[in-house]
């Protein structure tokens, strides 16, 4: 799902998020600084944060469309929180995420569902995936579950795993052997292999130790619904952080796209420049796509498939000087832009009213109501919003 965090969807860096991090301790209730819920938007269209692309990349149609909801109630302002829609329960699932900024951040424990209406919260035996300093979350299909994985961070780094029942969080068994302590978590169902696909950057050592596979790098781990397997492409995948993750059902493959690039895969990883490189997975190895038009280069984004539009979507991203991450150029951009991938190349799409740039919110795609849900995320490094958009097609 990621992205952490749909993901997808997926999982932050230690270097990058290094404001968020309190090991592991849970904090509920905090609000970012400056955190805020933007108003409903009705202004008219306003440009993206991304360059221009040529007028045959943009796909601008009144078939589509975001708009904002207003439930009644709604979780606390976050970033980085597990999202994914749950077949099971016909509802989204939403755990954990972070806010805040400096001495006072702190990492949410909660759990959330959304029916389409309404936000209700979920009042589990144990708390779950929030618990963990960074994690990832996607479906399994498979065996009807949650899952999510990611690390527990204080004396060292430690992956940890849960799954969701559609009531109760589970923790897997200090007996299971579970993927190794990476940098950052994106994970993906594969619905042609029924597995999920989990990819990161595993640095040579956690918690004092080599890694328990004895591998470092770039790792690619797959889910059979029992056990985590560490695989060994021909291509490894891109030796990136943060990358955005989803399953493109239309071309059967898992796509990465962006992410920080790992400087130096021989020592500790160093974040470096964002990247704009499209990855796939077809089940056996990684390819780059020699894409003919691509988004900028980014990491944050969130990303779902679209079976209404039969593509991959992205929205927002961040690149440049910000949380902590030292840009080579030494700005910073959030993006408010969108963009579609249809297997050969990637175009923008321009519906009249969009969300307001972010990085690290959460988005899934809503199959019992056909249409990606967007909740919160980072607007800049100071404030969070948690903000509930809808994007549907007619």
């Amino acid at each position: 799902m990621a992205s952490r965090r749909s993901v997808g969807m997926d999982g932050m860096s230690r270097q990058s998020r290094g404001w968020w991090i309190l090991g592991s301790i849970a904090v509920m209730g905090i609000t970012a600084c400056g955190a805020t819920s933007p108003p409903a938007t009705t202004q008219t269209p306003r440009p993206s944060a991304a360059p221009t692309p040529s007028p045959s990349t943009v796909v601008t149609s009144t078939q589509y469309a975001w708009t904002q909801l207003t439930p009644a109630a709604a979780p606390l302002a976050r970033n980085s929180a597990g999202f994914a829609y749950d077949a099971a329960t016909g509802t989204d699932l939403l755990t954990g995420g972070r806010t805040g900024c400096g001495p006072s951040a702190g990492e949410y424990t909660d759990t959330w569902s959304w029916n389409g209406t309404a936000w209700t919260q979920l009042h589990p035996i144990v708390d779950g995936p929030g618990e963990m300093a960074w994690f990832t979350m996607a479906y399994d299909g498979a065996t009807g579950q949650e899952i999510a994985v990611g690390a527990y961070s204080g004396c060292g780094v430690v992956t940890g795993m849960w799954t969701w029942n559609g009531t109760q969080w589970t923790s897997a068994p200090q007996s299971a052997v579970l993927p190794d302590a990476l940098d950052s978590y994106s994970v993906a169902y594969d619905a042609a292999s029924r597995t999920l696909i989990l990819v990161g950057f595993a640095p040579p050592s956690a918690n004092g130790e080599e890694q328990p596979s004895g591998h470092s790098g770039p790792e690619t781990w797959s889910w059979n619904g029992s056990r985590w397997t560490l695989l060994h492409p021909g291509t490894p995948a891109p030796a990136v952080e943060n990358p955005s993750i989803a399953y493109d059902a239309a071309t059967h493959q898992v796509i990465v796209f962006g992410g920080e690039v790992v400087s130096d895969p021989a020592s500790i990883p160093q974040s470096g420049a964002a990247s704009s490189a499209t990855w796939v997975w077809n089940g056996t190895t990684w390819a780059r796509e020699a894409t003919p038009v691509n988004p900028p280069a980014r990491y944050g984004a969130s990303m779902a498939y679209d079976p209404d539009l039969g593509t991959a979507v992205l929205f927002g991203g961040v690149t440049g000087n910000v949380l902590g991450f030292q840009s080579p150029t030494g700005t910073a951009t959030v993006f408010d832009d969108m963009w579609s991938w249809n297997g050969t190349t990637w175009a923008q799409l321009r519906p009249a009213t969009m969300p307001s740039g972010r990085f690290y919110s959460q988005m899934t795609y809503d199959a019992t109501r056909n249409e990606l849900v967007l909740f919160g995320g980072s607007l800049n490094e100071n404030a969070d919003a948690n903000d509930t958009w809808v994007f549907r097609t007619s």
